[in-house]
C-alpha cells in the first residue's frame, strides 16, 4: 500500500506525533499511541503497521471522518515521561481542533499504561483532558512502584468511557478479572497483534467510539 504523508508533525518531549486529518484540519480527533515497551516507536514503521494491505485502519478512520493523531513515544522509563509527552499531545490536539468534539484515545501496550496514568493525573489536578473514550489495547501490567503512583492520582480516570481490547483465546475467568475496571470489552484482535488492526477489531472500535 502506498504510504500517506502526514499533514503536520509535532515534536514532543519524548517522541513525536504525525497528524492525518480526514479533511484539512483537526475536527474529530482520534489519537493512537504506539507501544514503547521494547524501545522507541519508529514513526514510519508505526504508520505502516496501521496501513496493512489487508485492512487499513488509517483509511477506515478517514472514511469515518475522524482525524488521526499518530503518536510515536521514544521512551517508556517512567510514568512522568509518559505524562509529559501525552499531556503535550492532548493539549496540542485541543488547541488545533476546530470544534468542541471530544477526543478518543487508543493506546497500545505500555502506551496504554502511560495513558491511564496521564488521564488520571489530569483529573487529579482538575485539568479538563476532554477525552470521551479511551481504548486500552493489551496494556502492560504496572510494577508495584507504578501502582503506588497510580493510586496517588486516583488509579483510573473517571471521565472517559474505558474500553479494553480482549486477547484472543483468553479464558473467561481471566477475561472477567482483567476487564473489571473497564466499561466494555472490544473483541477482534489478532494473535500476537499481527496484523495490528484486523478489520473486525477496527470496526468494533469505531462502532463503540464514534458519536
Amino acid at each position: 500500500m502506498t504510504s500517506v504523508a502526514p499533514v503536520m508533525q509535532w515534536q514532543l518531549p519524548f517522541g513525536s506525533a504525525a497528524v492525518f486529518p480526514s479533511r484539512d484540519r483537526i475536527v474529530r480527533p482520534f489519537v493512537l499511541i504506539g507501544d514503547p515497551a521494547e524501545g522507541p516507536v519508529e514513526p514510519a514503521a508505526f504508520a505502516q503497521d496501521i496501513d496493512d494491505p489487508g485492512y487499513s485502519f488509517r483509511a477506515a478512520l478517514k472514511d469515518a471522518r475522524l482525524d488521526l493523531i499518530l503518536v510515536s513515544p521514544s521512551v517508556s522509563r517512567t510514568l512522568e515521561e509518559g505524562y509529559r509527552t501525552f499531556a503535550e499531545v492532548i493539549m496540542r490536539t485541543i488547541a488545533e481542533r476546530l470544534s468542541s468534539n471530544p477526543l478518543t484515545i487508543c493506546a497500545i501496550g505500555r502506551g496504554a499504561l502511560l495513558l491511564r496514568y496521564s488521564l488520571a493525573r489530569f483529573e487529579s489536578q482538575r485539568i479538563d483532558h476532554q477525552t470521551e473514550c479511551m481504548v486500552s489495547y493489551y496494556s502492560t501490567e504496572p510494577t508495584m512502584q507504578e501502582i503506588a503512583a497510580l493510586d496517588e492520582v486516583g488509579s483510573w480516570p473517571m471521565r472517559p468511557m474505558k474500553y479494553v481490547v480482549a486477547e484472543p483465546g483468553m479464558p473467561q475467568q481471566n477475561l472477567d478479572y482483567q476487564t473489571s475496571d473497564f466499561d466494555d470489552v472490544i473483541p477482534g484482535a489478532a494473535p500476537d497483534r499481527v496484523p495490528l488492526f484486523t478489520r473486525e477489531l477496527g470496526n468494533n472500535i469505531l462502532q463503540r467510539t464514534v458519536r
